[in-house]
């Protein structure tokens, strides 16, 4: 998902494997139950969305920053993310318009002309990657400058309410950083025992609960990261 060719890391595929099952599992509960949830299902789905996609964002950069050479890179997106965002878009968008009326919400063709720079529904996802991955780009090879743009994408994020893509994609940017960042601490973690790895896990998913059940808005960023933690360990 993220990087140059990489050697396959068991934990990595596991953590994936993990995060994909939570996204199939939430859109099966609104396939299922739709806006009318009982109050179980709507505590599983906040539960879920509170950090299965941080997840993804954090696994994307444990090898974003050893891949970072900016013509091999740049080259990478393109047919990483930039292409098939693109194409399944366009496909999206096309199947939408010729069997509207057999969709709930049927899309038209502005909603092509705007693909660059709205994205469609479920792709939201590799346009945010797209655009955290560049601003570590931009800031290569300084990590510090990338933890401050982190800070300032969430002090942003803070001081701006909207859903513009941009901004949404800085809301995810320090789940990136802390993917490259802790990188080594994460390996270390894989290689250690069993015992280590359920005490680690264990002990970010008990207080990942109990700040979730409090019931206060706490930061994407705080329950994210622990959700994260807790999968991978």
């Amino acid at each position: 998902m993220s990087g140059l060719v990489a050697p396959r890391q068991q934990w990595v595929d596991v953590s994936r494997g993990l995060g994909i099952i939570l996204v199939v599992y939430g859109h099966i509960l609104f396939a299922h139950f739709g806006s009318d949830q009982p109050a179980w299902v709507k505590a599983q789905v906040a539960f879920i969305y509170a950090f299965h996609m941080p997840l993804f964002f954090m696994l994307s950069g444990f090898f974003l920053w050893s891949s970072m050479d900016r013509d091999g890179f740049i080259r990478s997106r393109l047919s990483q993310l930039i292409y098939p965002y693109l194409l399944w878009s366009l496909v999206t968008v096309t199947l939408e318009i010729v069997l509207a009326r057999y969709v709930n919400s049927p899309l038209a063709m502005r909603d092509a002309l705007l693909i660059p720079f709205v994205p469609l529904e479920q792709f939201w996802f590799l346009y945010a990657l797209l655009v955290c991955q560049l601003v570590a780009l931009l800031v290569y090879p300084s990590k510090l400058l990338l933890i401050l743009g982190a800070i300032l994408g969430t002090i942003l994020l803070a001081l701006v309410d909207g859903e513009w893509i941009v901004i949404r994609s800085l809301q995810y940017l320090p789940f990136v950083v802390l993917g490259i960042v802790g990188k080594s601490a994460f390996e270390e973690l894989a290689r250690a025992s069993r015992r280590r790895q359920l005490i680690v896990a264990s002990v970010a998913g008990v207080i990942f609960a109990l700040l979730w059940m409090s019931g206060m808005r706490w930061p994407i960023f705080v329950l994210g990261a622990l959700g994260g933690i807790g999968t991978v360990g």
